[in-house]
């Protein structure tokens, strides 16, 4: 797990902060996030954020499973690790995200073959809006 490199005691005077914000910098200090897949898997808590990731994947059929075509590459993957704290500066939950390293694919032979439609409710809201609109 990586630790702070540079503790924010060094940097930080802690006199003219109320009591939740001190919470909130100490607690930045103290939590660590596993900077690969092997230190994730030796804590619990981060395998078990883990199979909850994995567990909404295959419930959203975010994938089906291929055979690769001749001269393809298959595209890497990496986890990413974040802890979410509260305002007053205690965990509100880990979390773990699994993305695609998208850079590795090459434009005009295997660029447009791969595609993520994400889209925000407020954004079909406005183009339902417009579409309605204009009949």
């Amino acid at each position: 797990m990586t630790k702070p490199s540079y503790p924010l005691v060094n940097y930080l005077c802690f006199e003219k902060f109320s009591l939740t914000h001190k919470t909130f910098l100490t607690s930045l200090n103290t939590t660590t996030t596993p900077s690969s897949i092997s230190e994730a898997l030796i804590d619990k808590k981060w395998k078990q954020v883990m199979d909850l990731e994995m567990k909404a994947l295959e419930k959203n059929n975010s994938w089906k499973l291929v055979t690769l075509p001749p001269q393809r590459k298959l595209i890497g993957y990496k986890w990413i690790y974040t802890v979410k704290c509260k305002t007053n500066g205690t965990i509100e939950r880990y979390k773990a995200r699994l993305v695609l390293e998208g850079f590795t694919q090459t434009h005009e032979v295997d660029y447009l073959e791969t595609f993520a439609l994400v889209a925000k409710m407020n954004m079909i809201r406005v183009i339902l809006l417009l579409i309605a609109n204009r009949d």
